[in-house]
């Protein structure tokens, strides 16, 4: 085991470096300036109330945010590091629970696959929760088994007990799928013991921590069926291939994988019915791993069929310590696989880093650029004096980001794209007899008739920029 320590040490310098490495290359896109600007308000109240309320998460990352803010400022590294870091911790937290659920060979193997894999260092790059959620699940799983174990054998569980209920609220609070990660948790737990008045205790304190954020959950609800919360449009309806599609995006994987990934999780099935025939024992953990994979996804799936379209990917990542720890189990399933698990710990986090960077993870464009076409503009300004900008994006302040960080005097004069807003342009236009407009667009896309504004004898195309999920167009007015 001594070695097998120094070999998680090893991974979690290996993750540690994946996650910490470029967090600047890429310009923070529009989810991110959202976080910072929810959490860049004077005050606590001011982000919980007046920002996180009208919108449609709950306050738990914002308020991290807002205190890591002001202890390491607001640069991009800065906004991103507090996610690098519970990405980072999530390798020790994954191996801790394969090790509690199988043996540290299980967890071994699923820590060299949470520190190599593109998706969960791709969110821990991420301003944004879902670092921190995969984190508090990975915690609150742990800590739900020891519970339900020491319950079940009638031990004392007051540490496991508090420890849980400390964890779950933290889960609930960062996201709503963290609340409804906590609400299987309780359903599951209250099917497998007998001790019901532990388990109301349990989770009575839980629903106490979260009952000050009640009424705006429930406001939030109410107002995201009608598209009228701070994120606009509604999500489509999923397609008959999401769940493919969600195994996709969990492994992020080349088609010779994908099939590796799927034969692997055949061959664990096969192997745990042979020895349940064989034996009459059965592989409880893998029961309990494959309904947590499995369950949660076909809840969603079909409420987002059949009532509201709530299934993005990125929110699922509820879902990823159990694929890992499924497929880590089947690496090391049969005992001759057994004896060489940590060359099968080292050899898959040495071809999930090729694969990393082989893919070009750090040097392709994967965020909408925000940055450089707030950089276009400040680089030529002076070009084309006597200018107004036109921002399209949710708000001004996410391209105003940028303007301050280049250490321009420059922001945004109006925000607009849409038929209505032609007259409040033209007039901005006519009140500062400006010669140049420049439109930068981050995220949004402009209505065909505001464009069409421009397109007449008034006004002279002059330049483009194109970017990733981002451009600029500057006219020059006659």
């Amino acid at each position: 085991m001594a070695r097998g320590f120094w070999l998680l040490i090893l991974l979690l310098m290996l993750g540690a470096a994946f996650r910490l490495y470029g967090l600047s290359i890429q310009s923070l896109w529009n989810d991110e300036l959202a976080s910072w600007f929810m959490s860049s308000r004077e005050s606590l109240q001011a982000v919980i109330v007046e920002e996180v309320a009208p919108d449609v998460h709950p306050p738990g990352y914002q308020v991290i945010l807002y205190f890591m803010m002001r202890l390491f400022g607001d640069s991009e590294f800065s906004l991103r590091l507090p996610s690098a870091f519970a990405g980072i911790v999530s390798i020790a937290a994954i191996f801790t629970l394969g090790k509690r659920l199988y043996s540290w060979r299980e967890g071994l193997v699923a820590a060299a696959l949470l520190a190599a894999f593109i998706t969960p260092i791709y969110y821990s790059q991420e301003a944004r929760a879902y670092a921190f959620v995969l984190l508090f699940t990975l915690i609150s799983a742990y800590w739900w088994v020891v519970l339900v174990e020491q319950l079940k054998a009638r031990k004392q569980a007051l540490k496991a007990a508090i420890t849980y209920t400390i964890s779950a609220a933290v889960l609930a609070y960062l996201h709503y799928f963290g609340l409804f990660m906590v609400i299987l948790q309780g359903a599951a737990m209250l099917l497998l013991l007998r001790r019901g008045w532990y388990w109301l205790g349990i989770y009575s304190v839980i629903v106490l921590c979260y009952l000050p954020w009640l009424p705006s959950f429930i406001w939030q609800m109410q107002n995201r069926r009608t598209g009228n919360t701070n994120t606009g449009a509604l999500l489509p309806p999923p397609r008959a291939d999401a769940p493919l599609e969600f195994l996709s995006f969990l492994f992020k994987r080349p088609d010779w994988l994908a099939a590796l990934i799927l034969g692997l999780y055949a061959l664990l099935l096969v192997g745990s019915l042979f020895v349940v025939h064989r034996t009459n024992t059965r592989d409880y953990p893998a029961a309990l791993l494959a309904l947590w994979l499995v369950i949660p996804f076909v809840i969603i799936y079909g409420y987002s069929l059949l009532q509201t379209p709530i299934l993005t990917y990125r929110n699922l990542i509820i879902l990823l310590p159990p694929a890992y720890l499924l497929l880590a189990r089947a690496l090391v399933y049969t005992p001759a696989l057994r004896q060489f698990t940590r060359l099968i710990a080292m050899g898959t986090a040495v071809i999930l880093s090729a694969e990393l960077l082989q893919s070009g993870y750090y040097t392709r464009v994967q965020k909408e650029q925000f940055r450089e076409a707030v950089e276009f503009v400040v680089e030529n300004e002076s070009r084309y004096p006597n200018s107004v900008i036109v921002g399209l994006a949710w708000s001004e302040n996410l391209l105003n980001y940028y303007f301050r960080k280049f250490d321009s005097e420059r922001r945004v004069d109006i925000i607009a794209g849409w038929e209505a807003d032609k007259v409040q342009v033209a007039d901005l236009i006519e009140a500062r007899e400006a010669e140049y407009i420049w439109l930068v667009r981050g995220n949004r896309i402009p209505e065909t008739a505001f464009m069409a504004y421009f397109v007449n004898d008034n006004f002279v195309f002059t330049h483009t920029r194109q970017l990733y999920g981002a451009d600029v167009i500057l006219y020059r007015r006659r």
